[in-house]
Parts: C-alpha cells; sequence; structure tokens
C-alpha cells in the first residue's frame, strides 16, 4: 500500500451515497438471512440454550470491539496514512488478538464457575478463537472503509452470514443444540477474516507486512487508546444487564432478556450503525468544515430517525402478537420485557451518530467520558432493577438510558458549535407521524378480536401502522421526504 492522503471533492456526496446504497443491501441482506435463522433456531433450540450462548458472549463478544485496539478508526481519521502505520497496526493488532485468544481460553474455568455452570466452559474455549480473528481482520477491513469500498464489505458480510448459517441450521435440525449456534458463529468469523484480507489486499487497500515502527504506533496509539477504552466501557456498559441476569436469574431468564434485547436492537443497530459507519470517513473528511460537517450530521440523524423511530415504537405496541406469532408460544413471556426495551429505540437511534462526530472530530475522549458514565449508571440501576425480575432490569435500562440523553446532546452540540434544539426541530416531523402511528396502532390491538390468528392479527396492524406513519409524514414534512429522495437518486 502507497503512502495516501485523503482528498476532498465534490463527488463526497456521491461516495457517501453509493457507500449507503451497498450497505442497506448488506444490512437488508444480512437481516433477513440473520432473521429467517433465528426464527428457525428458536424453533429447534430450548431458550436456555440461547440463554446459555448469551452468558459466553458477554465475554465473547468483546473482540468485536477491541480487534483492532482503536488504531483501525486512527487510520480511517487521519488525512495521510503511510505504509509504517499500516504494516505497525496490522502487527500489534494480529499479535493482541493471539494473546487475548489464549488468555481468554485460561479464563473460560472462573468464567464457568461464576455462573454456576459447567457446560459453558468449552462453549467458551470454541469461542476464545474469535479474538484472534478478529485481531487478523480489523485492519484490512478498516482499510477498506477507510476508501469506502462498501460494495466489497456488502459482499464479504453477505457471504459469510449465508453460508454460516447453512452451517448452523443443519447442525441444529441434526440436533447439535448450542453447539449450532456455536459452529454458526465460527464459521461466519473464519470465513469473514479470509475474504476480508483477500479482498483487501487484492484491491491494493492493504498489503501484508509486519513491522512496529515507534514513531508511527505514537502518531496513533493515543487516538486509538481513546477509541479502544471507548469500546471496552461502551461495551461493559451493554452487557453489564446480561451479566446481572445471567448470574442472579439464571439462564432462562436471559434466554428471554437477551431476545428482548436483540428485537430492541435491531432497527437500531442494522440502520443506524449503517449510516454511522459510512458517515465516519465521510465526517472525518470535512472535519474542517463545521457548517459542512453539521448539516451532513443532522441530515444523517433525520434519516436514522425516519426508520429507527416508527420500528422501534411498532414492535413495542404489537409484541403482544408479534413475539408468539413469529417466535412461538414458548416465547410469550419475553413481550413485556420486549415492549420496554423497544422503548429504548427512539434514544438510541437519536444518539447513535454522537461518538461518530466526536471521533471525526478529534474528541474520542469526549465519548469516553459519556460511556464510563454510561456504565456508572447502568450498574446501579441494574443493581436496584434485578430485585424485580427481568422486567425490573428493562426498566432500569430505560430510565438510565433517557436520563444520560441531555448530556450527551450537550457535548455533541458543543463539537458541531451548534445549538441541540436546531437538531431536535429537524426530528420534530418524524416524531409526531411516529406519535400517530403508534396511536393508531395501540387502537387496533385493543379493537381488533382475540380470537383473530395472532400471525393476521400482526400483519394488520404493522400493514395499518406503515400506512399511517408513510402518510403523516408525506403530509407533515413532504419536504423532508424530497430531500431523501434526492439523496439517494443524487438528483
Amino acid at each position: 500500500m502507497a503512502d495516501t492522503e485523503r482528498t476532498v471533492g465534490p463527488g463526497l456526496r456521491a461516495s457517501v451515497v453509493t457507500g449507503l446504497r451497498w450497505s442497506v443491501i448488506d444490512v437488508v441482506a444480512q437481516q433477513v438471512i440473520r432473521f429467517a435463522l433465528t426464527v428457525a433456531l428458536t424453533r429447534l433450540i430450548a431458550p436456555e440454550d440461547f440463554g446459555l450462548l448469551a452468558m459466553a458472549l458477554v465475554f465473547t463478544q468483546l473482540a468485536t470491539m477491541i480487534g483492532d485496539l482503536g488504531l483501525g478508526p486512527a487510520l480511517v481519521q487521519r488525512r495521510v496514512v503511510e505504509r509504517a502505520h499500516v504494516a505497525t497496526a496490522f502487527t500489534v493488532t494480529t499479535l493482541a488478538g493471539l494473546i487475548l485468544a489464549i488468555a481468554f481460553y485460561f479464563l473460560t474455568f472462573p468464567i464457568a464457575a461464576f455462573y454456576d455452570e459447567p457446560g459453558l466452559r468449552p462453549v467458551l474455549g470454541a469461542l476464545a478463537a474469535t479474538y484472534l480473528l478478529r485481531g487478523v481482520a480489523g485492519i484490512p477491513r478498516d482499510l477498506l472503509r477507510r476508501e469506502m469500498a462498501f460494495r466489497s464489505l456488502a459482499f464479504i458480510a453477505i457471504a459469510s452470514v449465508t453460508l454460516s448459517a447453512v452451517a448452523g441450521l443443519s447442525l441444529a435440525v441434526g440436533g447439535a443444540g448450542i453447539w449450532a449456534l456455536v459452529a454458526q458463529i465460527l464459521v461466519e468469523g473464519v470465513l469473514t477474516t479470509i475474504l476480508v484480507v483477500g479482498v483487501a489486499w487484492r484491491s491494493g487497500a492493504w498489503r501484508p507486512g509486519l513491522a512496529i515502527d515507534r514513531s508511527a504506533l505514537g502518531d496513533i496509539a493515543g487516538f486509538g487508546l481513546f477509541v479502544s477504552g471507548t469500546r471496552m466501557f461502551h461495551y461493559a456498559s451493554t452487557n453489564v444487564d446480561n451479566l446481572i441476569v445471567g448470574k442472579v436469574l439464571g439462564a432462562t431468564s436471559l434466554g428471554f432478556y437477551n431476545l428482548a434485547y436483540r428485537l430492541m436492537l435491531f432497527p437500531v443497530l442494522k440502520v443506524a450503525d449503517v449510516v454511522a459507519t459510512v458517515s465516519m470517513p465521510a465526517f472525518s473528511s470535512i472535519q474542517d468544515d463545521s457548517s459542512r460537517l453539521t448539516a451532513a450530521f443532522q441530515r444523517a440523524v433525520t434519516y436514522v430517525a425516519m426508520f429507527c423511530f416508527p420500528v422501534s415504537v411498532g414492535v413495542a405496541v404489537t409484541a403482544p402478537v408479534l413475539v408468539p406469532a413469529v417466535f412461538g408460544n414458548q416465547w410469550t413471556a419475553a413481550v413485556v420485557t420486549v415492549q420496554i426495551l423497544a422503548i429504548n429505540g427512539v434514544r438510541l437511534a437519536f444518539g447513535r451518530l454522537n461518538g461518530v462526530v466526536y471521533e471525526a472530530t478529534g474528541r474520542p475522549k469526549w465519548d469516553f467520558t459519556m460511556v464510563v458514565l454510561t456504565l456508572v449508571a447502568y450498574v446501579v440501576a441494574f443493581a436496584i432493577g434485578v430485585d424485580y425480575g427481568v422486567e425490573g432490569v428493562a426498566w432500569a435500562y430505560t430510565i438510565a438510558g433517557y436520563a444520560l440523553v441531555p448530556l450527551d446532546q450537550l457535548l455533541v452540540s458543543r463539537a458541531l458549535n451548534v445549538s441541540p434544539v436546531t437538531t431536535l426541530r429537524r426530528i420534530g416531523p418524524v416524531l409526531l407521524a411516529t406519535a400517530l402511528m403508534a396511536i393508531v396502532s395501540a387502537f387496533l390491538m385493543a379493537v381488533i378480536p382475540e380470537s383473530i390468528a395472532e400471525l393476521f392479527k400482526a400483519t394488520i396492524v404493522v400493514g395499518a401502522a406503515g400506512v399511517v406513519y408513510s402518510t403523516a409524514l408525506l403530509l407533515i414534512a413532504p419536504n423532508l421526504v424530497r430531500a431523501l429522495r434526492s439523496d439517494i437518486t443524487l438528483r
């Protein structure tokens, strides 16, 4: 890889739109496959096995947070990247991945003992490999992001998810139980690593090389340290509830809670994260143009809200029929927890791009401060809420999370040098349309007879909600809809 310098020109909007298109294709394809796989697996595998896996993922999914040690985002944010930066970053992350995999393997014994689940140890041991896989793939993946090669990243993700889903489902049909879930994760990780390395190498975005240049490491380590620290605290804040539920309430309760949590995060992670992934290199390229950066941020937040708000609120309203209709009656106990957690979709979508702004403007310390405060608030809230069961933990998560929203919005407004009121005004029409949709959906849920099949009732309510929301948005904010259409079509 030759030394590269980021350039900013009129083609940035086209690059962003192209990146969003491929990222949307990636997410839609992935989620169709993952959702279908989840539905199938919930009917083949017991809730306690899902709970057992959730216990393991509390620790093993940390690999996704620290795989590149924050050095990948540092390369994305830098205007000039030299060969020494790339080789040093790849060497450090690969060695760290190997060391963490070995260390984690030996930690499987105390972790299994903590949960008092002996069957958890071999599961943890197998998933230790994810640390090494993430360490190898992290830098090549981030360099593809820097080049905005989202078409290649979409191909990699879809291929890996598809083949791993086939492997997991085949084992589940054969009665493998929890090992079908483990195999799906490992197959996806291996395929992703192989494809990322191969595509990045072939495209010229990355060249294999092992070296540690102290000067180059010094250039990126400071930024990477805060990013990595932020990720670790963020990971802790989003998994401490799983840890407490699993320890205090057991595997079955954690299985119900984990399903509810995934449903709540679906629109946020899979839509907001698409925009966030594309926005990071785009925002970094215009970090010195505050007015342009502010406009791009507010436009992106509005588009995220247009999808995430109605989906999150819709899940909260329709959960009583949606959950049993899709996942089966054995998951009915998760309905109320789904409704409580789905309320959080609005705040998570609204704040999802804040961290991108902190990183793009060279303020990772601000992001780090927010996640530390969030972790402290969650630990206190969960310690209180767990006495009231899974639903108590869900309410604790909701109350603590919304309490921190004003501070986060104040900080991001300072980073952009703009009033937070202007951003709220931009999403006002989306909030109003969502509220109207929720009222109509709740009314239909109340008046449709219980004798009607749950799947049919869910179809009626969801369809009506979509019509109401779309119509309301067109009437309330036609300019917003036209702007979205213009950005998508580049007209």
